[in-house]
C-alpha cells in the first residue's frame, strides 16, 4: 500500500506523481466485487470534412403587367434608383439572389432583371409592409441594354 503522506499543494507532489495504489488497496477487495467500472471513454469521432456550400439557383419571380406602358414607366425609374420593391406576402431573405422576369401584352420575351434581395420583411418581425427590396446586379453594358428595350417599348 502506499505510504501515507500530507500534501498540502500541488507544488509538493512528486515530479513522476503520486502513486495511490491498487484499487484493492484503497477501497478493500470486497468493494472491488460490488463496483461498477467505468468503460474507456470512446474515441472521438473524426471532424465531419467541410462539404463546399450549394449555391442555390436564383429564386425566378415571375412580374406581369397587365399595360406595356406600366411596365416601361415603372422600370425606367427602378433601373435610375437601381432596384425596385416587390409587394409580397411571400419575401425571399436578404442575400438571396434572384431574377425578376418581366411580362407584358405586346413584348415577344420577357425582360430579365438579375439582382439580389437587399431588405425583405421576412428578416424584420415588425415591417409595416410586407415583401422585398431587389438591389439590381446589371453591368452597366447590361443596364445600357435594358434601357434601350425599355426606350424602344414606349
Amino acid at each position: 500500500m502506499a505510504s501515507s503522506s500530507s500534501i498540502d499543494s500541488l507544488d509538493d507532489l512528486p515530479e513522476d506523481g503520486l502513486d495511490l495504489g491498487s484499487f484493492d488497496d484503497l477501497f478493500g477487495a470486497e468493494a472491488d466485487a460490488g463496483a461498477t467500472r467505468i468503460a474507456p471513454a470512446p474515441e472521438p469521432a473524426p471532424e465531419p470534412t467541410p462539404q463546399p456550400q450549394k449555391r442555390k439557383k436564383p429564386a425566378r419571380l415571375k412580374l406581369s403587367y397587365r399595360r406595356l406602358e406600366s411596365l416601361v414607366r415603372e422600370y425606367r425609374a427602378n433601373l435610375a434608383e437601381g432596384g425596385s420593391f416587390v409587394k409580397t406576402n411571400r419575401p425571399l431573405r436578404s442575400g438571396r439572389e434572384c431574377c425578376i422576369i418581366l411580362q407584358a401584352p405586346g413584348l415577344d420575351e420577357p425582360l430579365s432583371i438579375p439582382g439580389v434581395v437587399a431588405w425583405s420583411s421576412a428578416d424584420e418581425p415588425n415591417a409595416t409592409k410586407a415583401g422585398m427590396h431587389i438591389d439590381y446586379t446589371l453591368s452597366d453594358e447590361e443596364r445600357s441594354s435594358l434601357q434601350a428595350q425599355l426606350s424602344g417599348l414606349g
